[in-house]
């Protein structure tokens, strides 16, 4: 019976090992043009462009952009990616290689998202679907770019930027969690179309002390409009707003006129 005992230990164990790997993509192609499994590494590299065109599994890391080269990840179709961690812009190697998350449609659930965050670059660009973290940070780096126009973004964790994030129009819903000062030193932007521009929720406390603010107005074309650019269902810690970081540009030359409210 110890025999037996002992060979099914090791049989467990060499079978648990076997479902993990590293998978590369090094030239532009679909993600299933390779077979993954659950707890693989995926590295999207060397200047290629991989187009998800079908569910995964749970993925542990991917990294997109590497030491040899771009890395970006496409999602245009209705297609699902679930991982623990995503790195756009790698964290150790690969200074001033960029890594790119390009999503119009699917979903993506991950429970770390770096965007920028180490010595390449990143950009998530968002114009539709949905993009879900987890319950840790949203991180947007000092080399990070976070770019929303549609869809839907869910962060019940907290938002971090150091780089910038910028909400064009008002098709995008965005529901965060908190918002810490000494997280968010970077520029937020929030350019209007022409009916106006998305809101930040929190259903916690923010705080934008820290945070430069870009108002762009320049393809407004409403009339007199209230527009709610944060909203939280705690408090707006030290002040809220630092209004002289605060910049409102592009509502014409008629002099439009403007307040900004903070309650």
């Amino acid at each position: 019976m110890k025999k037996l005992l002992i060979g099914m230990i090791g049989l467990v164990a060499m079978t648990g090992g076997a479902f993990a790997g590293n998978i590369s993509y090094l030239t532009d192609s679909n993600f299933s043009d390779q077979t993954t499994a659950a707890g693989d590494n995926i590295y999207i590299r060397s200047g290629a462009n991989v187009t998800l065109d079908q569910n995964t599994p749970s993925l542990n890391t991917v990294f997109l952009s590497h030491n040899t080269g771009n890395g970006t990840l496409t999602m245009s179709s209705a297609y699902s990616m679930t991982a623990t961690t995503i790195w756009a812009g790698h964290l150790t190697q690969g200074s001033g290689k960029l890594g790119t998350v390009n999503q119009s449609a699917g979903s993506l659930s991950v429970t770390t998202l770096n965007v920028g965050a180490g010595t390449g670059s990143g950009e998530y660009n968002m114009s539709n679907g949905t993009l879900t973290t987890g319950a840790t940070l949203l991180n947007i780096g000092s080399k990070g770019a976070f770019n929303i126009s549609g869809g839907t973004l869910t962060s019940p964790g907290t938002l971090g930027v150091k780089g910038t994030f910028t909400i064009t129009g008002n098709d995008a819903t965005i529901n965060l969690h908190r918002m810490r000062n000494f997280e968010n030193t970077g520029l937020f932007e929030f350019v209007f179309d022409s009916d106006g521009v998305s809101t930040i929720a929190s259903d916690s406390w923010v705080d934008f002390s820290a945070a430069s603010i870009l108002i762009d107005g320049a393809d407004y074309e409403g009339g007199a409009a209230d527009f709610v650019l944060v909203s939280a269902d705690a408090d707006l810690l030290n002040g809220g707003f630092d209004t002289s970081k605060i910049t409102v540009d592009g509502f014409g030359e008629e002099g439009v006129g403007w307040n900004l409210t903070q309650d």
